[in-house]
């Protein structure tokens, strides 16, 4: 989706916060990664399933999109059975308190 950016520039902060929670056992799915994440939905395959992911990508290409971004925003999530992260199997809790 994106990395965070400070005057335009990348910064590897997220993967430090990840980083950070290993130290504690709490791991991120893909490791020390940079990268902030959007899940819109779960396509099966068959014919045409990548046409939604392409769609969105091609959206999301014509312009950057700047969303502000703190540490009290993140959360801890905790999926048991199914990354899709369904409400019934999944958890969530902020990192600081507000």
């Amino acid at each position: 989706m994106g990395w965070p950016v400070d005057d335009d520039v990348p910064r590897p902060v997220l993967a430090d916060v990840r980083q950070g929670c290993a130290a504690f056992g709490v791991t991120h799915r893909y490791g020390p990664d940079p990268d902030v994440y959007l899940v819109v939905g779960d396509v099966t395959s068959g014919e045409n399933a990548d046409r939604p992911e392409a769609a969105v990508r091609s959206d999301l290409a014509r312009a950057a999109v700047r969303v502000p971004l703190a540490a009290r925003d993140l959360c801890l999530v905790t999926y048991y059975d199914d990354p899709a992260l369904p409400r019934a199997s999944t958890s969530w809790t902020p990192l600081l308190r507000r």
